[in-house]
């Protein structure tokens, strides 16, 4: 019997501290403030939205993309703040392999409280019970350490270093280490 994934797009997903849910135009200000213009949660990566108009440019068509039902992109809220700290979001789908991709950022000033391993953990009940994904993967640069543990919290397994994968805004090359967690691990 082959299984299929039943793509059920970016469903609100509660925690003990956390709300995931998609992003709302409104969310701009909180976005901007907590993580999106975080020059180093972004120092791994190679864009960020960076000024106010490219964050509520990002943010007014979220609804255009959450009419996906393949869209997985997350707004990390803190429950007693209503503060939205970071982003969860998934991409990468291997159709047939009923794989994808996890990535998440925090923002720094809440970095460091178990946010990240909170809501990765959610999302990957959610898209392994309800979606059907068999394989959910995560990367990180060798030098981003503090990813490399929420996914060693996760119970991730690490499978191997891709050499020079990223180039980052530096300009310079770095490693991956890539991490997978399969349906039968949880």
């Amino acid at each position: 019997m082959i299984f299929q994934t039943k793509h059920k797009g970016t469903k609100q997903l509660s925690t003990v501290r956390l709300t995931l849910r998609p992003f709302a135009p409104q969310d701009a200000e909180s976005c901007l403030h907590n993580w999106a213009a975080d020059e180093e949660i972004y120092r791994y990566l190679s864009a960020q939205p960076q000024t106010a108009d490219e964050v509520q440019e990002w943010l007014s068509s979220a609804d255009e993309a959450y009419a996906d039902p393949r869209t997985y992109d997350w707004a990390i809220e803190e429950a007693h703040s209503g503060e939205v700290v970071g982003e969860l979001f998934v991409d990468n789908f291997g159709t047939s392999s009923r794989r994808c991709e996890m990535d998440w950022k925090i923002g720094t000033a809440f970095q460091g409280k178990g946010y990240a391993a909170e809501a990765a953990r959610a999302a990957i009940e959610y898209l392994i019970r309800e979606v059907g994904f068999h394989r959910i993967e995560a990367k990180c640069c060798t030098e981003n350490t503090a990813s490399e543990r929420v996914m060693q919290k996760l119970g991730m397994n690490k499978e191997g270093i891709l050499r020079e994968r990223f180039c980052g805004k530096d300009g310079r090359w770095h490693d991956l280490v890539e991490y997978s967690l399969l349906a039968h691990d949880l």
